[in-house]
Order: C-alpha cells, then sequence, then structure tokens
C-alpha cells in the first residue's frame, strides 16, 4: 500500500481522511460532518448562495482549510464558501466503498476461521 506522508508526519489513509498517530482523525471527520451538514441545511451549494461561516454559526478552523484545500468547501468572494455537492459525494463513495472492502474482508476471515475448526 502506498501511502502519503506530509510534512507534519501524519499518514494520509486515503485522498480525504489522515491519521496523525494521536487519534485525531475522528475528530476531522465528526468536524467535517459538522460542516457539511450545516452548509447542507441552509442550502449553500452553489456560488449564488455563498455564505460566510459567522453567518452560519462556524468557526474557521484547520479542519474547514484542509475542506477548502481539498475542494469540498469552494471559496467564493471574501470569507464566503458554498459546499462542492459533487466531491463531498466523491468523498462519501470512496468512505462506502472502503468500508465494503473490510467488511468483506472480516466476513471471510470469520468464514476461514469457521471451516478450519468445522474440519480439525
Amino acid at each position: 500500500m502506498n501511502f502519503k506522508t506530509d510534512d507534519l508526519n501524519g499518514v494520509y489513509l486515503s485522498r480525504f481522511i489522515r491519521y496523525d498517530h494521536s487519534g485525531t482523525m475522528c475528530i476531522h471527520i465528526l468536524e467535517r460532518r459538522k460542516y457539511i451538514r450545516a452548509f447542507r441545511r441552509a442550502g449553500i451549494i452553489n456560488e449564488w448562495n455563498a455564505a460566510a461561516l459567522k453567518d452560519l454559526g462556524l468557526q474557521h478552523s484547520r479542519c474547514f482549510e484542509k475542506m477548502v484545500k481539498r475542494r469540498m468547501m469552494v471559496s467564493y468572494g471574501l470569507n464566503r464558501y458554498y459546499l462542492n455537492l459533487p466531491i463531498v459525494e466523491m468523498y462519501r463513495d470512496t468512505r462506502n466503498h472502503f468500508m465494503r472492502i473490510i467488511i468483506i474482508i472480516v466476513v471471510l476471515f470469520i468464514l476461514a476461521v469457521v471451516i478450519a475448526w468445522l474440519t480439525r
């Protein structure tokens, strides 16, 4: 498996998920969900509806900066952003695909253990 590392000694498990050996991956995922839900609820999914974070009751954070860098949020004007829905959907599909693969591997492992136990 080919992992990319950054200058903070973190390891990227995919394009959007980063694990930095301190358990903060879950925090980034939860914070990312908070931003996505707020923008979706407000209907800010195109440049005509772009809004400032403070209008949605959100604060600028490192997680949000990463979302902008990865084009999940697009800057439109001065401190105004909108949700890039196709990129967010791509992230969700990638995550779902990854989870399906993990589930298949676990099921195959359990099946192999059961078969080995029954044939001894």
